[in-house]
């Protein structure tokens, strides 16, 4: 694959650490957080194909919430169920779970 191949596949050269990811780190998927860089001859890619998804499911735990919580209680890139911070009660069960499937490692 060229990287022209790689950037129509959402996956982004990351070259160095000075390289930026962009968008808020609490909104970046924890594979865009986890990647590691390579180098100019050698790139690494930030796969970013799942990253709107989990943004917007990010940003619904937000208001469910009214901003007080995060949904993981734990830095990128250390998600996982046991971490995941719950909607509070009342919220409607296929609401939860529809936030749960777009932020799900």
């Amino acid at each position: 694959d060229t990287v022209a191949d790689e950037i129509e596949n959402f996956k982004m050269p990351y070259i160095n650490r000075d390289t930026p990811k962009g968008g808020a780190p609490t909104h970046l998927a924890p594979e865009v957080m986890a990647a590691t860089h390579g180098t100019l001859a050698n790139p690494r890619f930030i796969d970013y194909s799942k990253n709107d998804v989990f943004a917007v499911g990010m940003v619904a735990h937000h208001m469910l919430t009214s901003g007080t919580q995060n949904a993981f209680s734990v830095e990128h890139p250390n998600y996982s169920q046991d971490k995941y911070t719950q909607p509070p009660d009342g919220c409607p069960a296929p609401i939860a779970d529809l936030v749960w499937a777009m932020v799900n490692p």
